[in-house]
Order: structure tokens, then sequence, then C-alpha cells
């Protein structure tokens, strides 16, 4: 038998504690959630974008 406990998302638990915090937070969350998966093509190009606005040099 396989017990398993629900935790809560990191990325909430920290700024559950400022609201001023959670609230924008949440927001980018749920307009993630309510886009849908996108394709690999168009994951790829969002992580390109935002290597090269990091000045990533991988």
């Amino acid at each position: 038998m396989r017990i398993t406990t629900r935790t809560a998302d990191s990325s909430f638990v920290v700024p559950a504690s400022a609201p001023e915090l959670l609230a924008p937070a949440w927001a980018l969350m749920r307009e993630s959630l309510i886009a849908g998966a996108g394709s690999r093509t168009g994951r790829e190009l969002a992580a390109y974008g935002v290597s090269l606005a990091n000045a990533c040099p991988f």
C-alpha cells in the first residue's frame, strides 16, 4: 500500500504570508494554466527567450 501526502507547491507557500506578493504570483500562474499546454516548439522558444533575456551562456 502506498501512502502519499499532499504538500503545497513552494511557489505559493513562501508568498502566502504576504498577500501583496501572492496576488501577482497567482495571477501569473493562473494565466499559464488558462493558456493550456503548448507545443514543444513553443516551450523551447519561450525558454530561448528567457535565456536571452537573462544573458544565459547555455
